[in-house]
């Protein structure tokens, strides 16, 4: 019996401790944005945006005129940054394409699948339709990968178009990461390669 508590204080021990390392190497031009506890490498022509309450619902009211689709979301991060789950966000300067990362605790025994199917019944329960998923590396790490689309309304004006969520999940020293993507449809093409570049630089960062 104590031998038995012994190793399972040490298995908890083990996952409680680590963290993922930066990538040896980074895309050329790419620069490293660090958000709280996370960081990824953008390209140029992306800007991570601080992850405060306050400036999200101040970039909401900025963006109402100018980018809808992301005005519309800004208060639903506001509220995700106050209970400790969004910790980083970054969107293009000229196209309505983001990238977030949400960070939450986990049981140790809990399994890379079972949460990845917790996203996607979240991801279902809002809406979405999940079109694909699967396991790929991330940064040299297993990680559950999931491809999600919601027909959004856009304005009276401009009618639907069709959103589509990459996220990739995994898990580190008792904490899940979800790195979403998202993007309209028509600019899925031009910009799965840009993601799949960006996700590959996830690393975390001390406090």
């Amino acid at each position: 019996m104590r031998k038995a508590l012994f190793l399972l204080i040490l298995f908890f021990l083990a996952a409680c401790r680590g963290g993922i390392d930066p990538p040896k190497n980074i895309p050329s031009g790419y620069t490293v944005a660090q958000g709280d506890r996370v960081a990824l490498a953008l390209p140029p022509g992306w800007t991570a945006v601080p992850v405060s309450p306050e400036d999200f619902v101040q970039l909401g009211k900025d963006l109402e005129q100018t980018n809808p689709i992301l005005a519309a979301r800004m208060d639903e991060m506001s509220e995700a940054i106050k209970d400790d789950t969004l910790r980083f966000w970054a969107n293009h300067d000229t196209q309505p394409v983001t990238v977030n990362i949400a960070a939450e605790s986990v049981p140790v025994f809990d399994t890379l699948e079972n949460h990845a199917q917790a996203n996607r019944t979240g991801l279902e329960k809002a809406g979405f339709q999940i079109l694909d998923t699967g396991t790929v590396k991330i940064n040299g790490k297993k990680a559950a990968y999931t491809r999600a689309q919601y027909m959004l309304a856009v304005d009276a004006n401009s009618g639907r178009m069709t959103w589509v969520v990459i996220q990739y999940t995994m898990i580190d020293s008792g904490t899940a990461y979800s790195i979403s993507f998202g993007t309209p449809d028509y600019l899925l093409g031009e910009f799965l390669p840009v993601f799949e570049d960006i996700v590959n630089t996830f690393h975390t960062v001390d406090d």
